[in-house]
């Protein structure tokens, strides 16, 4: 009760970093869960069994209020890429510089709303191959209205699909599409960078061979511990001139504290990179929906009121992310909806209808977006990039195939 945690040091902020080459997507690790935590979320599983009982940390989270919006993107703005953008925009230039033609292959993790290819062909003016439209997709007639027609196979400039996963549908007459793409490209005669999704690129293997034309596929590498505090440091080191200590609800620790040897103080950053598999985007929305800023019960009417029990520091507080669930449904729909989105990016009803035989998909949407595992905009459903973690958990307990990533 009379624990007070030492007075704030300044954060020394990290020296920007160099690119991080890439690696081939074979080697693509994931972050493992610190051992502590493991045995933590065993004893505590265990220990609510028994004892149906939790210990109290150090500040409720049920006494504290969510961030705002205006704070939150000035605390964790986005893109959400953050350097894996810089680490993919260093080797896609120094690619695209050689004087050789050659076809290059991205895999990218999923859920991925930055539009990182596109925009890296954009500012550099490479020629986008755009898909075909979703209504030319299924065709029992083979490919129609391609969009490859216009391009000359052997002329100048370097080309980039960005979405591999916009080639085809899951369907029975849903990949041709794909399969005239990848004819083309085992001709072509000058450079072009193909991009696709991790659980696309799994399923395209399976389906039409791809890893037979396209060469190995290289990725990001991971965001361990390190990369993830030091980006998360580099993006809100201050609010103003009032300088901001991230502090867990649990323990009231600093999480970006190093003790004297240049050690982490916790093990926060070591479980969040765990949770996320490595992957920017899944952190990053992961540590937005922790943040938490200031007591209930000290606010009141002033909005100027102290916003946390350490005096004299202004504190935001980071609490575990609510635990998501993936909605039961008869037969496992839910889990076969979501593989379909992981696979294609994003999809409409219909769509969704022409991959899986739904009878009752608009209930199931619906649970799934109230569940907070699914996003709907612009009439597309995709999976939300925060429930990624329990999404992949899911299916891979249910024994579905798997993305790399």
């Amino acid at each position: 009760a009379g624990y007070r945690p030492p007075p704030p040091k300044p954060y020394l902020l990290p020296m920007p970093s160099s690119p991080v080459s890439l690696q081939p997507l074979a080697d693509y690790t994931a972050p493992a869960l610190p051992t502590e935590e493991s045995l933590r979320r065993f004893y505590l599983r265990t220990r609510a069994v028994l004892l149906r009982e939790a210990e109290a940390p150090f500040i409720a989270t049920d006494r504290l209020e969510k961030t705002g919006g205006d704070l939150l993107d000035a605390i964790a703005p986005a893109p959400a890429c953050g350097p894996f953008g810089r680490d993919m925009d260093a080797a896609l230039t120094e690619w695209s510089a050689a004087s050789t033609s050659s076809l290059r292959l991205i895999v990218l993790p999923p859920c991925d709303e930055n539009g990182l290819i596109e925009g890296w062909a954009g500012r550099h003016g490479h020629t986008l191959v755009h898909p075909p439209l979703p209504s030319d997709l299924i065709s029992a007639d083979g490919p129609v209205n391609s969009p490859l027609g216009p391009i000359d196979p052997a002329g100048n400039g370097i080309l980039v699909i960005p979405r591999l996963e916009e080639w085809f549908l899951r369907h029975r007459d849903g990949l041709h599409h794909v399969h005239h793409l990848l004819d083309w490209l085992s001709r072509l005669e000058r450079s072009c960078l193909v991009a696709c999704d991790a659980w696309a690129w799994a399923f395209l293997c399976k389906a039409a061979n791809a890893h037979m034309v396209l060469p190995e596929p290289v990725t990001g590498q991971p965001f361990d511990a390190a990369r993830l505090r030091a980006w998360f440091l580099e993006l809100a080191p201050e609010q103003g001139e009032e300088s901001f200590t991230f502090r867990l609800s649990t323990t009231g620790d600093d999480v970006f504290a190093l003790d004297e040897d240049g050690n982490r103080c916790t093990e926060y950053f070591d479980t969040l990179a765990a949770r996320s598999r490595g992957i920017p985007w899944v952190a990053w929305n992961l540590w937005r929906r922790s943040l938490r800023s200031g007591l209930q019960d000290e606010r009141g009417t002033d909005d100027q009121a102290d916003n946390s029990r350490i005096p004299g520091e202004a504190t935001l507080w980071i609490t575990d992310p609510p635990e998501q669930v993936v909605p039961e449904t008869p037969d496992n729909v839910a889990l076969f909806v979501l593989h379909a989105l992981l696979i294609h990016g994003s999809l409409d009803a219909d769509e969704l209808a022409a991959v899986l035989p739904m009878d009752s998909r608009s209930t199931i949407l619906s649970a799934l977006v109230k569940a907070g595992v699914v996003s709907h905009g612009n009439g597309r459903y995709a999976c939300m990039a925060a429930a990624y973690p329990v999404i992949r958990d899911s299916l891979a307990s249910a024994g579905f195939p798997m993305g790399a990533i």
